[in-house]
């Protein structure tokens, strides 16, 4: 596994350097992208140090722990890429309008981190299956209050599917072999598309519906129609300055 100790590094570093890219280009999502990063941390490292290296994959890290700084990294980069990627690459800008109650609002956070654990332990489900429906409850819990966001949610879905290609051919021309290396295929389906396993492509297109949309149903914010885009302040930009 020498070969590949720094597959899952330059992984990260890759997603942390759209992140990058999308904050320096817009202040207005600064605020969102550092949310959506933090949480991304706070619900993942669980995830990852319980169910995902379980069962799915078991990526060496330069500290040769079951989790590592890299993880930490992939989080941050990840998570904030997705919340922005799709505001950011088609130029939406975003209106305040009503929040929902604290509690509608948190409901969906509950329900992406918790639901899997559950369903793990009471059903033994895959832990990629057990994700993929808590991440259907808190989008299902989202869209129908929200129906201005299921365009968003959809449209990043396809963005974050095409991240996750850029990124795994990229690992795949630096370091020939390290899907079947890293990978826990016999319990995975085993169908790899195009060299990406079938799961990790369910896993960004399902992460970034709720990630592009999480944000704006908690704060209550709206993308603005086309006709006052050009003239929309962006939102929190003196904040994020």
């Amino acid at each position: 596994m020498s070969k590949y100790a720094y597959c899952y590094l330059a992984g990260a570093l890759f997603n942390l350097g759209l992140w990058a890219v999308l904050f320096a280009l817009r202040k207005d999502l600064r605020r969102e992208m550092c949310v959506m990063s933090g949480l991304a941390v706070l619900m993942g490292m669980p995830h990852e140090y319980w169910l995902w290296t379980r069962d799915w994959w078991h990526p060496p890290n330069l500290t040769h722990t079951r989790i590592g700084f890299e993880d930490v990294l992939y989080a941050i980069g990840t998570g904030g890429s997705l919340a922005a990627i799709y505001p950011g690459l088609l130029r939406r800008t975003l209106l305040q309008s009503e929040a929902p109650s604290r509690l509608a609002a948190l409901m969906p956070l509950l329900l992406n981190f918790s639901l899997p654990f559950i369903l793990v332990a009471l059903f033994d489900l895959h832990s990629f299956t057990a994700c993929a429906l808590a991440t259907c409850a808190a989008l299902l819990w989202i869209l129908p209050s929200r129906p201005d966001l299921i365009v968003p949610s959809l449209a990043n879905a396809g963005l974050g599917l095409l991240m996750s290609f850029s990124c795994f051919w990229l690992l795949e021309w630096m370091t020939p072999g390290f899907v079947a290396a890293i990978w826990d295929l016999p319990k995975l389906s085993g169908v790899v598309f195009a060299g990406v396993p079938l799961e990790d492509l369910g896993w960004y297109a399902y992460t970034a519906a709720l990630f592009a949309v999480y944000y704006k149903y908690a704060t209550g914010l709206r993308f603005a129609a086309a006709t006052s885009a050009a003239s929309a302040q962006p939102l929190h930009a003196g904040a994020a300055e």
